[in-house]
């Protein structure tokens, strides 16, 4: 039975207001002819890299095919579409912040190799905006799904390791393999040290929608100050096209479709959330719950 549940809370927050500069513009995009598109991963990463500190990359409102970009501190990425080149291994997301793994082409390269150690220490990735971008996760072409690869591990925007200072606006999030969101710790920290510690600091999710992905919306642990405010998390976890293929059908766990609105999961110490923020947001339609708290 999908799940109807809807929080509206009015808050007064307080407005933060950055200035970019170095900004970097993307070259008109290549269109479509039929099966045959340009993968335009190697050039948005070049730029990526190519960033100084406070740099933003705008992508022109254009719309580029990917793999995984892997994103740097003090930067902006900002004003295009990315839509998911489908790919038949686990663990390829669009949009990375801090690697755990090193298991597949896209999280062996060099710039993924250095977002592992970068993310395993304390403060890791810090002031990272993502704004004005609309992410396909392209789900239906997607494969090696099964829950023992992490149910595909193919999200929209996903966090491992340590990253303080995260602002998603104006985003919009659809039809991924996996989630829409996911904030985790990664496998790669220690945070069992003893006494209670957070990957993941001061996380802003403004006007974000996140729809019609295969598991979760969004998900998240280890995590230490979340605002939601104007978000819509629906219709996820559900199966679309009638199941036809792989990632038409919902993630599934113990022969049930599961997928939340939004999954905060605790995994014992180190992996707990606090001072979580929710203003005027929807959880409505998913599969499972609205929005799901386990063991935090």
């Amino acid at each position: 039975m999908h799940s109807v549940f809807k929080m509206k809370i009015k808050s007064l927050l307080l407005g933060l207001i950055l200035i970019f500069v170095n900004c970097s513009t993307l070259s008109k995009y290549s269109a479509i002819d039929g099966s045959n598109f340009k993968d335009d991963t190697k050039s948005l990463q070049d730029k990526i890299n190519g960033l100084a500190s406070n740099g933003i990359l705008d992508g022109g409102n254009k719309t580029y095919h990917v793999t995984s970009l892997w994103l740097k501190s003090n930067m902006t990425i900002q004003n295009m579409t990315l839509i998911s080149i489908p790919t038949s291994i686990s663990d390829v997301s669009v949009i990375n912040i801090g690697n755990d793994l090193e298991s597949n082409i896209y999280n062996k390269s060099g710039v993924a190799r250095s977002s592992i150690e970068i993310s395993r220490i304390n403060g890791g990735f810090k002031n990272i905006t993502i704004k004005n971008i609309k992410i396909d996760g392209n789900r239906s072409a997607q494969k090696k799904l099964d829950f023992a690869s992490r149910d595909g591990g193919k999200h929209g925007i996903i966090v491992k390791g340590f990253c303080t200072n995260l602002n998603i606006i104006d985003v919009t999030i659809k039809n991924c393999a996996t989630d829409g969101i996911a904030l985790y710790r990664g496998l790669h920290t220690n945070l069992d040290s003893g006494k209670e510690l957070f990957a993941i600091k001061n996380v802003t999710l403004r006007n974000v929608t996140s729809s019609y992905n295969r598991r979760h919306g969004g998900s998240g642990e280890s995590i230490d100050g979340l605002i939601m405010e104007n978000c819509k998390f629906q219709n996820n976890g559900l199966t679309i096209n009638g199941g036809k293929v792989e990632g038409d059908i919902g993630a599934i766990y113990n022969g049930n479709l599961y997928g939340n609105g939004w999954d905060m999961e605790g995994y014992g110490l180190g992996s707990g959330m606090r001072n979580i923020e929710i203003i005027n947001t929807e959880f409505t339609k998913n599969m499972g719950g609205g929005i799901v708290f386990y063991d935090i």
